[in-house]
């Protein structure tokens, strides 16, 4: 079924030279590049992140076409880069959309199994959950102040939004592009709430979310979540969220559909300008590995 359908797999990278050659191999060994793609978004790395993905591309050549590189000339934000990937997959109609974190923490082994429900129709949304067998978490060394904090937002925006999720907040997901063509997911923040605003938009919408069991790893890598302002973040996101379904509030991020061509008109300008950018890039890299 793999074979005949249109897969994107959106890797978000930032700051990853030591993982990233690794977690792109992986995804290559899951797919056939005859219809499926890797979109690359670099968000302005400070370390050899890019000269990484340019030996993967390098040394992958048979399949270099089916690598979309995006470099970021200044750094957007992962929530902006996420916006980049899945309009990405809209106007190009994939069949479903995976999101890879270039850190590995999401191992791409299960990609076969979370885009299945929606590849069979059967969920507009999957989630990667590291929370529903909850001792995995503790065993991939998540920080106990995160275990709890997720723990916590995740039951009061169940609460909020009346939903049964087992984590809001991890990382590893797939989308239906079909499905995200109908929310206004281009209003969401440029940062990390953007993946609580999205879920409450499938939710408020009534689109199918479903959740399958995996297992991260956390590295030593510094992460750049400000655990308070986002804790508070996403509450409040769920709130205005709640508010709007109910018509105590109008807010447009939702109430109104993707429908805002000018916003949809920049973000394909600037998707352009980072394909563009990287490519200067490439050739600036390869000509200085030229010998003299």
């Amino acid at each position: 079924m793999l074979n005949k359908k249109k897969i994107l797999v959106l890797v978000i990278a930032y700051n990853d030279q030591e993982f990233i050659l690794n977690v792109l191999e992986k995804i290559k060994k899951k797919l056939n590049f005859k219809k499926s793609e890797i979109l690359i978004i670099n968000d302005n790395s400070q370390d050899k992140t890019f000269e990484k993905i340019y030996e993967f591309i390098k040394k992958n050549k048979k399949i270099a076409e089916k690598i979309k590189l995006v470099e970021n000339p200044k750094n957007k934000g992962y929530g902006k880069n996420q916006k980049m990937g899945y309009l990405y997959s809209i106007i190009n109609k994939f069949d479903v959309v995976v999101m890879v974190h270039g850190d590995g923490q999401f191992g791409p082994e299960k990609i076969d199994e979370i885009i299945k429900p929606i590849l069979n129709k059967k969920a507009d949304a999957v989630l990667g959950s590291r929370m529903s067998k909850k001792i995995e978490a503790l065993k991939g060394n998540m920080p106990m102040y995160k275990f709890i904090g997720n723990i916590f937002l995740t039951y009061l925006q169940n609460l909020i939004l009346g939903s049964k999720l087992t984590e809001f907040h991890t990382g590893y997901r797939a989308y239906s592009p079909k499905s995200l063509k109908r929310i206004p997911f281009l209003y969401n923040s440029n940062s990390f709430p953007f993946d609580t605003e999205i879920l409450i938009q499938l939710i408020l919408n009534n689109f199918k979310i479903s959740e399958i069991s995996i297992k991260a790893t956390y590295s030593t890598q510094i992460s750049n979540l400000k655990v308070i302002p986002y804790g508070f973040s996403v509450l409040n996101a769920a709130v205005l969220g709640k508010l709007t379904k109910v018509g105590i509030i109008n807010n447009k991020k939702y109430n109104q559909k993707f429908n805002d061509i000018l916003v949809k008109k920049k973000i394909i300008l600037e998707l352009k300008k980072g394909i563009n950018f990287s490519k200067k890039k490439m050739i600036k890299l390869c000509n200085s590995q030229k010998p003299n």
